[in-house]
């Protein structure tokens, strides 16, 4: 049995590469033709990213939320989870656009990508609302629950996750002069563009 189970959003997708393309900073726009797609296990999660379509097409991929320019502007997205099971988190595959301010006026658009200028700063909110009508919110921070679809060194997301996992390295043996260094740490860090992160349901006593 599955410890998992993806949760289908393709009625609430509202965004293709090309569509969404005028609302994301130039260097996330240039990535959204690569991103990953199809079935994929993440920290050994499955998750179901859907497809970019025949070439030319550009169907709705993504739920997109704060867009503007591009697609139909939405701001909140509310959607209806069902479970016969008491469900211990909600685990997201998500990232966010670029954290530079477009009326910054002199800051460049075209900087490296993943130089977060604003680590912390408030994203979104995560509301669960439960069927006795209570709710639970989770403030979404850059750098901390979600972040950019690309990093420099030493800048991944405190409480989220790269979908690549980690991989172990084989120290011994003959290695190229600048890499013994690097596999003296027995592994090397997951990258990727997808973030994950797992939201705690605080109610799990069956609420």
């Amino acid at each position: 049995m599955s410890i998992a189970t993806p949760v289908d959003l393709r009625p609430y997708v509202n965004g293709g590469a090309r569509a969404s393309a005028a609302h994301w900073h130039p260097i996330v726009a240039e990535a959204l033709a690569s991103l990953p797609e199809g079935p994929l296990r993440c920290w050994g999660l499955p998750f179901a990213v859907a497809p970019a379509g025949v070439e030319g097409a550009d169907p709705p991929r993504w739920l997109l939320v704060g867009a503007g320019r591009g697609i139909e502007r939405t701001t909140a997205a509310t959607i209806e989870l069902r479970s016969a099971e008491t469900v211990g988190h909600l685990v997201f595959l998500h990232f966010c656009d670029e954290t530079y301010d477009p009326a910054a006026g002199p800051q460049p658009q075209h900087r490296p990508a993943g130089s977060m200028i604003r680590p912390g700063q408030h994203v979104a909110d995560y509301v669960l609302t439960f069927g006795d009508g209570g709710e639970a919110s989770r403030s979404i921070r850059w750098r901390f629950e979600i972040s950019e679809t690309g990093w420099s060194w030493g800048q991944q997301a405190f409480a989220a996750r790269p979908n690549r996992q980690d991989r172990p390295l084989d120290f011994r043996g003959t290695h190229p002069g600048q890499e013994w260094g690097r596999v003296q740490k027995s592994a090397v860090g997951g990258g990727g563009r997808y973030w994950v992160y797992a939201l705690p349901e605080p109610s799990a006593g069956g609420r």
